[in-house]
């Protein structure tokens, strides 16, 4: 009974003192990232709020999308899309699992694989499609009117080719959340009436 006892004993004092390495580990990572933390797509284990940050927006900023219309790559830069990446909230998101004691020890268990955090400016993506349009084989022509020094000309609306919007968001958004990934796409082209 008493070599059960001590085996016993043993193995408590072994846990306990197991639990208060994982939980002493755990501890200096209050204010930083759990290991195996990626935002987006970017490693940030060990990091501050404001490593973190810097990291992203580092990233973002040398950030291109090369997309390809009928065989010609146009490269912009992820500023020009009207996408923007939120470093500071992205960083936020990053530190949550350090939130406490209890969050961090668990979370030494898992990895963490956050995608950036996002804004759109709608106006600007709208333009950035516009130009991607105007690069098609036969852009659509939208209806106007020119004064041509003498009186003012109508020009009708003529169809012609369009990339789609929503594929292009697709791309953009995913080149975004993810600065580490591919962002390399062929765009499909349809045909588009004019809207006015």
């Amino acid at each position: 009974m008493r070599t059960v006892s001590k085996v016993f004993i043993s193995l408590a004092v072994v846990l306990v003192l197991a639990i208060a390495g994982v939980f002493g580990f755990a501890q200096t990572y209050s204010a930083k990232a759990l290991p195996r933390t990626t935002v987006a797509g970017i490693d940030v284990s060990g990091k501050t709020a404001t490593q973190i940050e810097q990291q992203v927006e580092a990233a973002a900023s040398e950030r291109t999308v090369d997309l390809t219309i009928e065989g010609q790559t146009i490269s912009t830069p992820l500023a020009d899309t009207g996408f923007s990446v939120d470093a500071a909230q992205s960083a936020q998101v990053a530190l949550k699992p350090s939130s406490s004691i209890w969050s961090r020890a668990t979370g030494l268990l898992s990895s963490h694989h956050i995608p950036a955090s996002m804004n759109v400016d709608e106006q600007a993506f709208a333009k950035f499609v516009e130009s991607l349009n105007a690069k098609t084989p036969s852009p659509t022509q939208e209806a106007s009117v020119s004064w041509n020094g003498e009186q003012f000309v109508a020009s009708p609306g003529q169809a012609g080719t369009a990339v789609d919007a929503d594929q292009v968001r697709t791309i953009v958004e995913s080149a975004s959340k993810d600065l580490k990934s591919s962002a390399l796409a062929d765009l499909s082209v349809m045909q588009r009436e004019p809207e006015n």
